[in-house]
């Protein structure tokens, strides 16, 4: 994989590499308890997952370690960055293939996971993904090894309505007695 200014190299080894693109020079590297699947990242950050299901997020710039996820399957893939347009609005998400037929998101700044989609069969190869996330639009596309080909697109960026919260003054009008049935 690639970051701006680095070339990201996983191993068998349990080890993830960023080096010099210029000089081929280790600039960090990261032990991990699996062999390493790979990474992506950009001018911040680098993720990268291992077989041990552990999503990894670090600086760029000297690998320290900014969080860490677990995903929930066996990640078949590196993991891909991916952005909204409206970048101060939406963070950046990460998503993770897995070797059973699931797709996982993590908020690429927390590493909250933010969710999770089964698809109908095994994938057939890594998700064809658009770099920029648009509200309504497909994003990214699966295809199956059965054939189907599905089209998934940012829900969490579908602009829902807000949640509804208590007015803090109180309700308007005024309180009632409770009614006391008779006795019988």
């Amino acid at each position: 994989g690639t970051a701006p200014g680095r070339v990201l190299v996983g191993t068998t080894a349990n080890a993830f590499y960023a080096l010099e693109p210029a000089t081929g020079k280790t600039a960090w590297r990261w032990l991990t308890g699996a062999d390493v699947i790979g990474g992506d990242g950009d001018r911040d950050a680098v993720f990268f997952t291992s077989l041990d299901n552990i999503l990894r997020a670090v600086n760029r710039g000297n690998g320290n370690q900014r969080w860490i996820g677990r995903v929930a399957t066996r990640p078949a893939l590196p993991p891909r960055l991916v952005s909204s347009l409206q970048t101060a609005v939406y963070d950046p998400v990460v998503l993770v293939t897995g070797v059973t037929p699931d797709l996982q998101t993590f908020n690429a700044k927390t590493g909250e996971p933010l969710g999770m989609y089964t698809a109908p069969s095994e994938l057939q190869g890594g998700l064809l993904v658009d770099p920029q996330l648009r509200p309504y639009q497909v994003a990214a596309v699966a295809v199956t090894r059965n054939g189907q080909v599905v089209g998934l697109r940012p829900t969490a960026m579908l602009l829902a309505e807000p949640t509804l919260t208590p007015p803090s003054s109180g309700l308007p009008g005024r309180p009632l007695e409770r009614e006391r049935l008779p006795a019988r």
